[in-house]
Protein backbone atom coordinates (compact mmCIF):
# COMPACT_ATOMS: atom_id res chain seq x y z
CA UNK A 1 0.00 0.00 0.00
CA UNK A 2 2.87 2.32 0.82
CA UNK A 3 4.39 1.63 -2.60
CA UNK A 4 1.12 2.56 -4.38
CA UNK A 5 1.01 5.86 -2.48
CA UNK A 6 4.61 6.67 -3.53
CA UNK A 7 3.87 5.86 -7.20
CA UNK A 8 0.72 8.01 -7.16
CA UNK A 9 2.65 10.90 -5.57
CA UNK A 10 5.35 10.60 -8.25
CA UNK A 11 2.71 10.57 -10.98
CA UNK A 12 1.06 13.65 -9.46
CA UNK A 13 4.43 15.41 -9.35
CA UNK A 14 5.08 14.45 -12.99
CA UNK A 15 1.69 15.85 -14.06
CA UNK A 16 2.39 19.06 -12.11
CA UNK A 17 5.79 19.43 -13.78
CA UNK A 18 4.23 18.91 -17.22
CA UNK A 19 1.61 21.58 -16.54
CA UNK A 20 4.10 24.10 -15.16
CA UNK A 21 6.90 23.32 -17.65
CA UNK A 22 5.59 22.18 -21.07
CA UNK A 23 7.52 19.57 -23.00
CA UNK A 24 10.64 21.02 -24.63
CA UNK A 25 10.03 19.04 -27.81
CA UNK A 26 6.72 20.85 -28.32
CA UNK A 27 8.50 24.18 -27.85
CA UNK A 28 11.22 23.16 -30.30
CA UNK A 29 8.59 22.19 -32.88
CA UNK A 30 6.98 25.61 -32.49
CA UNK A 31 10.31 27.38 -33.06
CA UNK A 32 10.99 25.32 -36.19
CA UNK A 33 7.58 26.17 -37.70
CA UNK A 34 7.69 29.04 -40.22
CA UNK A 35 5.79 32.14 -39.11
CA UNK A 36 2.18 32.52 -40.21
CA UNK A 37 1.80 35.67 -42.29
CA UNK A 38 -1.58 37.37 -42.08
CA UNK A 39 -0.72 40.88 -43.35
CA UNK A 40 1.10 42.26 -46.34
CA UNK A 41 2.11 45.51 -48.01
CA UNK A 42 2.17 45.46 -51.81
CA UNK A 43 3.83 47.69 -54.40
CA UNK A 44 2.90 46.92 -57.99
CA UNK A 45 2.85 48.10 -61.58
CA UNK A 46 -0.69 48.77 -62.80
CA UNK A 47 -1.03 49.08 -66.57
CA UNK A 48 -4.44 50.17 -67.85
CA UNK A 49 -4.93 48.59 -71.30
CA UNK A 50 -1.54 47.00 -70.50
CA UNK A 51 0.37 50.06 -71.81
CA UNK A 52 -0.81 53.06 -69.76
CA UNK A 53 1.67 52.99 -66.85
CA UNK A 54 0.65 53.33 -63.26
CA UNK A 55 1.24 52.02 -59.77
CA UNK A 56 -0.74 50.63 -56.85
CA UNK A 57 0.09 50.44 -53.14
CA UNK A 58 -1.99 47.95 -51.14
CA UNK A 59 -2.42 46.72 -47.61
CA UNK A 60 -3.92 43.26 -47.16
CA UNK A 61 -5.23 41.29 -44.20
CA UNK A 62 -5.80 37.54 -44.31
CA UNK A 63 -8.62 36.23 -42.17
CA UNK A 64 -7.93 32.52 -42.63
CA UNK A 65 -4.20 31.73 -42.42
CA UNK A 66 -2.89 28.62 -44.11
CA UNK A 67 -3.17 27.16 -47.59
CA UNK A 68 -6.63 28.63 -48.17
CA UNK A 69 -6.92 32.32 -47.29
CA UNK A 70 -9.77 34.79 -47.23
CA UNK A 71 -8.19 38.18 -47.97
CA UNK A 72 -9.27 41.82 -47.58
CA UNK A 73 -7.32 44.56 -49.42
CA UNK A 74 -7.26 48.35 -49.47
CA UNK A 75 -5.68 49.76 -52.65
CA UNK A 76 -4.58 53.26 -53.66
CA UNK A 77 -3.25 53.83 -57.17
CA UNK A 78 -3.33 55.58 -60.46
CA UNK A 79 -2.15 55.56 -64.06
CA UNK A 80 -1.44 57.96 -66.92
CA UNK A 81 -3.07 57.60 -70.34
CA UNK A 82 -0.87 60.01 -72.31
CA UNK A 83 -2.75 62.77 -74.19
CA UNK A 84 -6.04 61.54 -72.72
CA UNK A 85 -6.37 61.42 -68.94
CA UNK A 86 -4.69 60.74 -65.61
CA UNK A 87 -6.61 58.54 -63.18
CA UNK A 88 -6.40 58.18 -59.41
CA UNK A 89 -8.36 55.53 -57.54
CA UNK A 90 -8.91 53.82 -54.25
CA UNK A 91 -10.86 50.62 -53.66
CA UNK A 92 -11.65 47.83 -51.25
CA UNK A 93 -11.39 44.21 -52.36
CA UNK A 94 -12.30 40.85 -50.90
CA UNK A 95 -10.77 37.71 -52.33
CA UNK A 96 -9.55 34.21 -51.80
CA UNK A 97 -6.17 32.61 -52.34
CA UNK A 98 -5.14 28.96 -52.47
CA UNK A 99 -1.47 28.04 -52.06
CA UNK A 100 -0.01 24.74 -53.21
CA UNK A 101 2.86 22.97 -51.40
CA UNK A 102 5.34 24.29 -53.98
CA UNK A 103 4.50 27.91 -53.04
CA UNK A 104 2.61 28.53 -56.29
CA UNK A 105 -0.83 30.07 -55.66
CA UNK A 106 -4.00 31.16 -57.45
CA UNK A 107 -6.29 33.95 -56.31
CA UNK A 108 -9.39 35.92 -57.23
CA UNK A 109 -10.86 39.23 -56.04
CA UNK A 110 -13.95 41.40 -56.38
CA UNK A 111 -14.00 45.01 -55.31
CA UNK A 112 -15.63 48.40 -55.37
CA UNK A 113 -13.95 51.77 -55.32
CA UNK A 114 -13.79 55.40 -56.35
CA UNK A 115 -12.09 56.47 -59.60
CA UNK A 116 -11.24 60.11 -60.48
CA UNK A 117 -10.18 61.06 -63.99
CA UNK A 118 -8.37 64.29 -64.95
CA UNK A 119 -8.11 65.27 -68.61
CA UNK A 120 -4.60 65.68 -70.05
CA UNK A 121 -3.82 68.28 -72.69
CA UNK A 122 -3.33 71.99 -73.26
CA UNK A 123 -6.40 72.89 -71.28
CA UNK A 124 -10.11 72.46 -70.95
CA UNK A 125 -12.44 74.92 -72.60
CA UNK A 126 -16.16 75.51 -72.38
CA UNK A 127 -18.60 77.29 -74.66
CA UNK A 128 -21.20 79.56 -73.06
CA UNK A 129 -24.80 79.89 -74.26
CA UNK A 130 -23.74 83.06 -76.08
CA UNK A 131 -21.02 81.19 -78.00
CA UNK A 132 -18.04 82.59 -76.08
CA UNK A 133 -15.15 80.17 -75.45
CA UNK A 134 -13.36 80.30 -72.11
CA UNK A 135 -10.91 78.19 -70.19
CA UNK A 136 -12.46 75.81 -67.58
CA UNK A 137 -10.97 74.25 -64.48
CA UNK A 138 -9.74 70.65 -64.53
CA UNK A 139 -11.27 69.44 -61.29
CA UNK A 140 -11.65 65.95 -62.67
CA UNK A 141 -14.65 63.69 -62.85
CA UNK A 142 -15.54 61.05 -60.27
CA UNK A 143 -16.84 57.55 -61.04
CA UNK A 144 -17.70 54.31 -59.29
CA UNK A 145 -15.16 51.55 -59.91
CA UNK A 146 -16.41 47.95 -59.63
CA UNK A 147 -13.69 45.44 -60.43
CA UNK A 148 -12.79 41.75 -60.67
CA UNK A 149 -9.37 40.15 -60.93
CA UNK A 150 -7.73 36.75 -60.99
CA UNK A 151 -4.09 36.08 -60.32
CA UNK A 152 -1.25 33.65 -60.04
CA UNK A 153 1.86 34.00 -57.97
CA UNK A 154 4.71 32.54 -56.03
CA UNK A 155 4.84 32.58 -52.23
CA UNK A 156 8.53 32.77 -51.30
CA UNK A 157 7.77 32.35 -47.58
CA UNK A 158 7.59 28.58 -48.13
CA UNK A 159 10.47 26.11 -48.38
CA UNK A 160 14.02 25.84 -47.02
CA UNK A 161 15.17 29.30 -48.20
CA UNK A 162 12.02 31.11 -47.11
CA UNK A 163 11.75 34.88 -47.43
CA UNK A 164 8.66 36.89 -46.40
CA UNK A 165 7.81 37.87 -49.99
CA UNK A 166 5.13 37.07 -52.54
CA UNK A 167 5.34 37.74 -56.31
CA UNK A 168 2.19 37.94 -58.45
CA UNK A 169 0.54 38.75 -61.78
CA UNK A 170 -3.15 39.79 -61.81
CA UNK A 171 -5.16 40.52 -64.95
CA UNK A 172 -7.95 42.89 -63.88
CA UNK A 173 -11.19 44.17 -65.38
CA UNK A 174 -12.70 47.33 -63.93
CA UNK A 175 -15.54 49.59 -64.97
CA UNK A 176 -15.71 53.37 -64.98
CA UNK A 177 -19.37 54.13 -64.18
CA UNK A 178 -21.38 56.01 -65.19
CA UNK A 179 -19.64 56.94 -68.45
CA UNK A 180 -21.96 58.52 -71.07
CA UNK A 181 -24.88 56.68 -69.53
CA UNK A 182 -23.07 53.33 -69.48
CA UNK A 183 -20.15 51.66 -67.72
CA UNK A 184 -16.84 51.88 -69.61
CA UNK A 185 -14.84 48.64 -69.19
CA UNK A 186 -11.06 48.74 -68.73
CA UNK A 187 -8.59 45.85 -68.89
CA UNK A 188 -5.47 46.20 -66.77
CA UNK A 189 -2.46 44.14 -65.75
CA UNK A 190 -1.15 44.35 -62.21
CA UNK A 191 2.17 42.75 -61.30
CA UNK A 192 4.19 43.28 -58.17
CA UNK A 193 5.68 42.16 -54.90
CA UNK A 194 4.14 41.77 -51.45
CA UNK A 195 6.17 42.10 -48.25
CA UNK A 196 4.61 39.72 -45.72
CA UNK A 197 4.23 40.72 -42.08
CA UNK A 198 3.61 38.14 -39.29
Amino acid sequence: MNRIRQVSQLMGLAVLLLVLNPDQSVRAQQVDQPPTYQRGITISYFGDALTHPGAVVSVEQSILPGRYQLVFCVNVGGYVHKRNHTALFTNLQIGQRYRFNSGFYVEQYVGLGYFRSYLNGDGIYEVSNGGAVSRASNGGQGYRMPMVSVGVGWDLSQGPHARPLRLFVRPTVFWQAPFNGYALPHIALQTGITKLIP
